[in-house]
């Protein structure tokens, strides 16, 4: 949001200015990445479940499905990076690392040029 500010209260607004244009372009990047993230997140709060109180209750599979939901939104709170993801559940890398295992939840790859060299080869090595 910051960015949108900036990009805004940079300049008076001349629509046949290179810079503005640009601009322009970052505030609608931007706009659709916020609208993007909030979707997903609209998205994950409907597929959060009530108990159906009309079947038996299973303690073990709703812990199990919670325990799934934080780690997948953590994961994405952090960009896919399991470092991170671990630091905000407060949990060890390799426990989370384990419990991603355990559970069977997809985790993308990032590509190299993102993370670069030595936390890739440090996750992959932890995966």
């Amino acid at each position: 949001m910051i960015k949108i500010r900036e990009a805004h209260t940079s300049h008076s607004f001349n629509p046949g200015s290179r810079q503005n244009a640009l601009a322009l372009q970052l505030k609608i990047k931007l706009l659709n990445d916020l609208a993007s993230t909030f979707l997903e997140e609209i998205q994950e709060l409907d597929k959060r479940r009530e108990p159906d109180h009309g079947r038996d209750f299973d303690f073990y599979e709703e812990v199990r499905q919670y325990e799934i939901d934080l780690i997948e939104f953590a994961m994405r709170y952090a960009g896919g990076y399991q470092v991170e993801a671990a630091r905000v559940l407060g949990l060890n890398q390799t426990t989370l690392s384990s419990k991603i295992k355990h559970y069977g939840i997809p985790v993308k790859n990032r590509p190299a040029s993102l993370t670069g060299g030595e936390a890739s080869s440090r996750e992959s090595a932890a995966q």
